[in-house]
């Protein structure tokens, strides 16, 4: 498919987000609605940008969103963030000295967002494991990664929503089958539907990385299928971003070459899933750390490359 970008809205920093907020960090869009995470701003307390389009030409800002119930002054609200429909999870993992938070946000009758219960900490959590670091929702249900839980092991907790009230579904999800001592499981997540996909950059003792791929019935989750990409390199961080839409998987791997690359992967059946292609973008400068963050969105995909021409950074689709 061959497709046109044309830029609608140049570079926009937020009104009332100074300093160094490093907005844009984490992003997410549903619609025309886009959340924007600045993990640093008020010297990394944190918040998170809703920017709404008018139809026709302009991004304007919507309005900011604070949680009213962060622990310590590092709680890095906006580290991670995920939309769906009329719904905003925000992950902030410095949260209660690195234990991680998540907030849940929902927009009213009157177009605003206002914070929906408590934060979400997950139990089970063993030392500071930064939850929130990636999030990922899809209708009533949000996958919360925590990747330096256990001694950087890894965990990943689900909570659902009944009612307004979230609660969450099981314990934590660890992975089955890795390599090595360090995964950094959670370092990314994608929901969608009952499946869910889960990075884990530090596997094995060259860091090449895995994904994993969960499935649930009923109210259990259980891992499906572990991927690796093909050629293999050493320290190539696979699962750095991951996006999961209908049965294709995009699979970002930072250091593939010291460019980077995105792996897709599409399911053939209930159990399978089957790598289809490697992407490199064309046209990179230097280290270009292709596929530090991706977007899938039906057949097209959007590919960060923060290190791109000296850091100025790039994005291919």
């Amino acid at each position: 498919i061959n497709l046109v970008w044309t830029l609608v809205s140049g570079p926009r920093q937020a009104v009332g987000v100074t300093g160094t907020a490093s907005q844009g960090e984490s992003v997410d869009i549903w619609e025309s609605t886009i959340v924007v995470g600045a993990k640093g701003f008020n010297s990394n307390a944190g918040i998170s940008i809703v920017y709404e389009y008018d139809g026709i030409s302009t991004w304007y800002q919507k309005q900011l969103l604070l949680a009213s119930d962060s622990s310590g002054s590092i709680a890095n609200q906006g580290s991670s963030v995920s939309i769906y429909g009329d719904t905003i999870v925000i992950g902030g993992n410095g949260d209660n000295s690195f234990v991680g938070a998540t907030w849940v946000f929902v927009r009213n009758s009157s177009g605003l967002y206002t914070q929906q219960g408590n934060k979400l900490v997950g139990t089970g959590n063993t030392g500071s494991s930064q939850q929130g670091y990636s999030v990922s929702i899809w209708g009533n249900t949000t996958a919360v990664g925590g990747y330096t839980d256990n001694s950087v092991i890894g965990a990943v907790w689900i909570f659902v929503r009944n009612a307004g009230v979230w609660t969450q579904q099981g314990s934590k999800l660890i992975a089955s089958g890795g390599l090595g001592g360090v995964q950094y499981f959670g370092t990314s997540v994608s929901i969608q539907r009952d499946t869910l996909v889960v990075g884990s950059t530090h596997e094995n003792t060259n860091n090449v990385g895995a994904i994993y791929v969960f499935t649930r019935s009923g109210t259990v989750w259980t891992q499906l299928t572990r991927l690796v990409g093909s050629n293999p390199r050493f320290t190539q961080y696979q699962g750095q971003s991951v996006s999961l839409w209908n049965n294709y998987i995009a699979v970002g791997a930072r250091t593939l070459g010291n460019v980077g690359s995105v792996y897709i992967y599409r399911q053939e059946n209930a159990t399978v899933w089957r790598e289809v292609r490697q992407i490199v973008g064309s046209g990179a400068i230097g280290g270009s750390m292709q596929g530090y963050g991706l977007c899938l969105r039906n057949l097209t995909v959007a590919i960060g490359g923060p290190g791109d021409n000296s850091n100025n950074g790039a994005v291919w689709n």
